[in-house]
């Protein structure tokens, strides 16, 4: 991290690559707690034993936490994304 010290331009660069590969794989986790919550209203809803219920709830409340943390990882990405590009012309020749 420090062989980027001396060049302000590739830290932003390297920090935009990583915060672009993180908006990339989040669209992967929406399909994944999207998917558990279909699971979870088809045992609520379809299987309607007792060990159904018991596994639907708990599958369904960690897929409600896991969504709204990762809608509030997305919206602090996005913000930063975009504090990265207003800092990039501000940068001073070198």
């Amino acid at each position: 991290m420090l062989t980027n010290a001396a060049n302000p331009s590739l830290i932003l660069q390297s920090e935009a690559e990583r915060i672009n590969s993180i908006l990339r794989g989040s669209y992967g986790y929406y399909a994944f707690y999207g998917t558990l919550m279909v699971a979870a209203f088809v045992l609520l809803f379809a299987v309607r034993r007792d060990w159904s219920i018991g596994l639907a709830l708990p599958l369904m409340a960690f897929a409600a936490m896991a969504f709204c943390m990762d809608i509030f990882i997305d919206n602090r990405t996005t913000a930063y994304q975009e504090a990265i590009a207003a800092a990039e012309p501000a940068l001073p020749d070198r």
